[in-house]
């Protein structure tokens, strides 16, 4: 103690200190569990180099034991794309965003820039004087502007406004003077923004304007850049302050404030680090000499939690961080991304893990953690340490549904016959083995489909369905089929855990299109010109809406060309029309198709479209006033009325015909279809018509009949009946000579005769009678009206003078051959009828 007489002499000697690497850390991993064919699972690891060995890198290697159970590591980075040749400070100040647009300032060649992205794509605005720079947080959103302070060594700062609309940048405020020139100590409160100037008080700008005012209640304390990152949850703006000493934090909504806690004397929250984190705001506590704090306040519960203690991030004044999906980012020395929620932390390094598609089992997956050593190359191993983790995962089963390939759409036509429609793609799914069961779970027409069947046996890939439509119905009907599998127990009776899969299928049933049978058409000549025909009863069928078509072909168009249909969309009528080409003759098939679209309105997909046609056969004949039927062998142009026998009838019809209208036997017949006696029908229609050219040579004479009449002759006798066929009388035909002497007989013996008398002289009668069978009424009788309840028909033939003066003696049966008939009085009433009978013997 007694220093005066002490004497003393120093030596020095070097300590050294050599380094050891110590080895990385990583925290316990826990075991996992996650279903089949879900997304699986991502943990957090909280990974370091080793103790206070910052500046060394870190690498994560994970592996699997089950190639089933797949996992990945991944280091959270990223680059704005375009930017990464610039110098960017503190980005995200205030979070800038304007109509979908991040702005934000950087620096190149020493010039700065305003630049803005949407997140994808990134633009330069503007840059100001070489030499100047764009104030670290500074970037804000203002009302509909951005605002920015230039600045620059020994000069006045420049508040600006930059308008998003016109590209035009300008100047607010020369000669800005904020508190913090390198911070700007500013927020936004209803779309204002407020700067703590050092004049005193706030100045508040919207962009265009500025002005002034404090902040009621925060007179006596001190506020360090409030506002960054605008802290805003549920409409209340939190910030921090110092008084006396101890670090708060507190809340404001514009209007009233509030504090909320402090923190030990001696500490301070650090500036910019208070930030809206989920549903809490998470916050920086720092102190001289010692570590950083990361703390979270939950506003609901009015309780502050330790999230990380030692918390040490890039720039410790700033806190260079962000906000991504309502989570904090923080950039930290070790080397990785902190990620918190403001309830728990997640490291920068992810650990993910899946397992293949209908998989589930159990794995083991290590994690290899492997620091860079002293040399910070992970190259050379031998300075590299590393220290591995292991954790268990799970993969539980899951019934995965059953499969049942795509059904298509069937499309039928009514009154089809049984359908299949086939099955495929049936599985229970996941690569299980469980018993299947296949049914039709609905059918929304089961009057068009009634109890469609199922045909499946267990296991099998496929099946079918079948259906038989309902006769005469149309339409459509879904049917749903739906696969079940017997569950994770493989029992079907068990339906809890069972698992079904459905499809549909539509059935469409198309009625077919309709039209009326096509009227008889007449004989024609070559030279007959265009006929028409009108079509009715057009319709989809089945009360169908849908678009139809209507065409028509000709079986030879080298004799009736090819004809044309004019019709309109919606329509029941259209009009046929064809004619002769006069260039052959012959029999012709007319066709008339009608066609609808089907149930998808289109025609040109054929498959599922309706068509129904009509025929109708055409004679194109050199004479077509003709009969063109024949019978063995022999055309029986005789049968003038189409009767199918040729006789008397068939003579005195055209003898009436010649006398009514001359011009056919002077001018000839017409060239088309005419009604030649005005009995309301056209004649020359098969099967009822008027053939009166006997010899076919276009006229109709008095030649006509006598060619009846020979024929006639040719075929009968007066001692027997001729034989059989065609030409000869149904019943059979007999020409006599009747004297008075017969009248006595019952005239029931002829009860369907005509009766024609032949005056021989002025003395002498015979009654020529043909018998034969009457199926229908003439077409003279019938327009007439003299069609008698007995079926007879009677006329009246008189022989010509000449042939009468010089004939003597009994008439001979083959002198019939030689008669010139000159009138047919017409049918005879009754009473004539009467009055001739009495003149003639009572015959």
């Amino acid at each position: 103690e007694t220093l005066d007489d002490n004497l003393s002499i120093s030596r020095t000697f070097d300590v050294t200190v050599t380094p050891v690497n110590d080895s990385p850390t990583v925290e316990a991993v826990s075991d996992v569990t996650f279903a089949e064919d879900s997304p699986g699972v991502v943990q957090n690891l909280t990974v370091t180099a080793g103790p206070f060995e910052r500046e060394q890198g870190v690498n994560v290697i994970a592996e699997s034991n089950n190639p089933d159970i797949l996992v990945d590591v991944t280091l959270g980075t990223g680059i704005l794309p375009g930017l990464e040749n610039r110098s960017f400070w503190n980005v995200g100040y205030g979070n800038p965003v304007l109509d979908g647009e991040f702005y934000f300032a950087g620096q190149y060649a020493g010039q700065p820039e305003l630049w803005r992205t949407d997140g994808d794509t990134s633009e330069m605005l503007l840059s100001e004087a070489v030499g100047t720079l764009i104030s670290p947080n500074s970037v804000a959103v203002t009302g509909s502007r951005i605002t920015y302070v230039v600045s620059a060594d020994h000069a006045p700062s420049t508040l600006k406004s930059y308008d998003p609309t016109t590209g035009v940048s300008s100047v607010l405020v020369e000669n800005f003077d904020p508190i913090i020139t390198s911070g700007y100590n500013h927020g936004s409160i209803n779309g204002k923004r407020v700067f703590g100037v050092n004049a005193g008080g706030l100045l508040v700008t919207d962009g265009t304007t500025a002005g002034t005012g404090i902040l009621p209640g925060l007179e006596d304390r001190v506020f360090w850049q409030v506002g960054y990152g605008n802290p805003v949850l549920d409409d209340e703006f939190y910030f921090a302050g110092q008084h006396a000493g101890q670090a708060e934090l507190w809340r404001t909504d514009g209007e009233t404030t509030e504090m909320l806690l402090s923190e030990a004397v001696g500490t301070f929250i650090s500036t910019h680090s208070v930030a809206v984190t989920g549903s809490r705001i998470t916050y920086v506590v720092s102190a001289d000499h010692a570590p950083s704090t990361l703390k979270s306040y939950d506003p609901t519960a009015g309780i502050s939690s330790v999230l990380v203690e030692d918390f040490d991030p890039v720039i410790t004044s700033g806190y260079n961080h962000g906000s991504i999906n309502g989570k904090r980012v923080f950039a930290l020395n070790a080397g990785s991304l902190l990620v918190t929620d403001g309830t728990t932390v997640m490291g920068g390094w992810e650990v993910s893990v899946t397992a293949t598609e209908d998989y589930y089992g159990t794995g083991t997956v290590t994690l290899d953690v492997q620091d860079c050593g002293d040399d910070g190359l992970f190259e050379t191993l031998d300075d590299n340490l590393s220290i591995s983790r292991t954790f268990d995962v799970t993969v539980t089963p899951v019934n995965d549904p059953p499969t049942l390939g795509a059904i298509a759409d069937v499309t039928i036509h009514q009154d089809a016959a049984a359908q299949t429609v086939e099955l495929g793609g049936i599985t229970a799914g996941g690569g299980e083995v469980q018993p299947l069961r296949v049914t039709i779970t609905s059918n929304s027409n089961p009057t068009l489909i009634p109890s469609p069947a199922v045909n499946y046996i267990s296991d099998s890939t496929t099946g079918s369905i079948a259906f038989t439509p309902a006769g005469d119905e149309s339409g459509m009907s879904t049917m749903m089929v739906t696969v079940e599998d017997g569950g994770l127990d493989e029992d079907l009776s068990t339906v809890e855990d069972n698992a079904t899969f459905s499809r549909e299928f539509t059935v469409w049933v198309n009625a077919p299109p309709t039209v009326d049978s096509l009227p008889s058409q007449p004989l024609l000549g070559l030279g007959a010109g265009m006929q028409s025909v009108v079509l009715t009863g057009i319709t989809a069928g089945g009360g169908e809406e849908q678009l139809v078509q209507v065409t028509a072909s000709s079986s030879s168009e080298a004799i009736i060309g090819a004809p044309a249909v004019s019709y309109s969309a919606a329509e029941t009528i259209a009009t046929l029309q064809y004619a002769p080409t006069g260039n052959a003759l012959g029999d012709v098939t007319l066709t008339v198709t009608v066609t609808d679209a089907g149930f998808d309105g289109d025609f040109a997909t054929t498959e599922d479209n309706g068509v129904f046609e009509r025929q109708i056969v055409l004679h194109v004949d050199a004479a077509p006033w003709s009969n063109l039927r024949f019978h063995q062998g022999e055309r029986q142009v005789w049968d003038v009325d189409d009767s199918g026998e040729a006789d008397l009838r068939d003579a005195l019809m055209l003898v009436n015909l010649v006398n009514r209208f001359p011009e056919y036997d002077a001018i000839g017949l017409p060239t088309v279809p005419t009604d030649l006696n005005q009995d309301g029908m056209l004649d020359a229609l098969p099967g009822r018509g008027l053939f009166p050219d006997v010899n076919g040579d276009g006229r109709t004479s008095l030649a006509d009949p006598l060619a009846i009449v020979n024929k006639i002759h040719q075929l009968t006798s007066v001692q027997e009946l001729a034989g059989e066929g065609e030409g000869r009388s149904a019943d059979y035909i007999a020409v006599q000579r009747l004297n008075s002497e017969r009248a006595g007989e019952d005239e029931s013996e002829i009860p369907s005769a005509m009766a024609a008398a032949l005056t021989v002289g002025s003395t002498q009668a015979s009654i020529v009678q043909a018998r034969f069978l009457l199926e229908q009424p003439s077409v003279a009788s019938t327009a007439s009206g003299s069609w008698q309840e007995d079926r007879r028909r009677d006329a009246f033939v008189r022989l010509w003078p000449e042939w009468s003066q010089a004939a003597s003696g009994r008439l001979r049966d083959h002198d019939l051959a030689d008669f010139k008939v000159d009138l047919l009085l017409g049918l005879l009433s009754e009473e004539e009828l009467l009055e001739f009978r009495k003149a003639n013997g009572g015959r």
